[in-house]
């Protein structure tokens, strides 16, 4: 009976392969067509708007906004399916194969793995907000200078202007590459608590599992599968805090580029042919 959680391990997981092969196919037709609509919708209702609201608005700036929130839409889904739902699924059955093992060590170390995640989540909760809204900001004056540069590239060469505008795009680059080093910094400093956690927890059930082998309640091959086991969690635990950041980094970025929709402007008259048939 000792053996169950591993034969119950392979199952399930066995069970969410095959599901994942055969749905696959469904859900890349669905998520393509959601893909498509998301970026007809989007240039649609910029092409439609009144055209005074281009006049002061970058070029450059749109076109990141736009590109940044369709590719978004694609990897929001992503996370969900194959990140975060296969983390829960996987601290799940550890922590029902260790429970079925031993009651009292069960509950501790899945204890310890759904404290490990909320840490990681509600961190990521608090500043991955912030350095997506500085990240978007930055990206934005890159494809400010760089796209107004490859659009205006014949009055810029005959201007002598392009040392101008390479010194522009270097600055910038710099400043965003800045940005995203800090980035990376700050979720590195907020998982050295989770993954400290991680270790302890690894080692404790080590220290367990060594104490019951000596004393003849297990054997040692029970013991490597368990730790086998357990430690197989590894990444998907620790990485949480990062598929939650992605995740809300797709969310801000689909966000970003509804708020400049709403704040472009309405269509004052017809102009596609569906619209002068209504009138």
């Amino acid at each position: 009976m000792k053996y169950i959680f591993i034969y119950g391990f392979v199952l399930v997981f066995l069970l969410i392969w095959v599901f994942g092969w055969v749905s696959i196919y469904f859900y890349a037709r669905a998520q393509a067509q959601l893909r498509s609509s998301f970026e007809y919708s989007c240039y649609k209702k910029l092409l439609v708007a009144d055209p005074i609201n281009h006049t002061y608005r970058s070029t450059g700036k749109i076109i990141n906004k736009c590109t940044k929130a369709i590719n978004a839409v694609e990897i929001f889904f992503d996370n969900i399916l194959f990140d975060i739902l296969p983390t829960f699924v996987q601290i799940i059955v550890i922590g029902i194969a260790l429970i079925n093992f031993d009651v009292v060590l069960g509950l501790v170390i899945l204890l310890t793995l759904i404290v490990i995640v909320i840490l990681t989540t509600i961190s990521q909760f608090f500043v991955a907000p912030v350095l997506v809204d500085n990240e978007i900001r930055y990206s934005d004056k890159v494809s400010e200078v760089t796209v107004e540069a490859v659009a205006q590239i014949v009055l810029i060469r005959s201007g002598f202007a392009t040392n101008i505008f390479v010194s522009k795009i270097k600055k910038r680059l710099k400043e965003y590459s800045s940005v995203l080093a800090t980035i990376w910094m700050t979720y590195i400093s907020t998982q050295t608590i989770p993954r400290l956690m991680f270790i302890i927890s690894f080692v404790y059930l080590a220290f367990t599992l060594r104490g019951m082998y000596f004393d003849g309640m297990v054997d040692l091959p029970l013991v490597t599968g368990l730790l086998i086991t357990y430690f197989s969690t590894f990444l998907f635990v620790v990485n949480s805090g990062r598929k939650i950041q992605n995740l809300i980094t797709n969310y801000k970025q689909i966000q970003d580029v509804y708020v400049l929709i709403n704040e472009y402007g309405e269509q004052t008259f017809p102009v596609l042919d569906d619209n002068q048939n209504s009138n």
